[in-house]
């Protein structure tokens, strides 16, 4: 019985901490290169602030590497996508990451993700 309860709670807080990742530099294992970020937040930084971006779009990339925005209502700005950029470089990512777009810290709620894709 203790086995079992402690298995179960064990599987939740797995589950509890995986759906509540915040920001993070985690991404495809083809993620590499040590600057490739700062390049593509060179890229994202000459887009207008006024230009919007809903989920799915290729906002900008650097060879297989993109951003992108992901599990958002509606669409973000230019500007903010630059700050969750900057954010992302922040925390100390180099290749890839994600940057929760909701108050929270919850990516299932909303995220910027620069991430491999197979078709830039």
């Amino acid at each position: 019985m203790q086995i079992s309860q402690l298995l179960l709670a064990t599987v939740t807080g797995l589950v509890t901490s995986t759906s509540a990742l915040g920001i993070n530099c985690r991404g495809s294992g083809l993620c590499s290169g040590s600057h490739v970020l700062s390049e593509l937040n060179t890229k994202v930084q000459a887009l207008p602030d006024s230009n919007t971006y809903a989920n799915g779009v290729h906002i900008a990339c650097v060879g297989h590497i993109c951003a992108f925005l992901q599990n958002i209502s509606g669409t973000k700005t230019g500007a903010e996508v630059k700050q969750y950029v900057q954010n992302l470089l922040n925390h100390g990512c180099t290749t890839c990451g994600s940057d929760p777009t909701e108050p929270g810290n919850n990516v299932n709620d909303g995220e910027l993700i620069v991430n491999y894709v197979t078709s830039p």
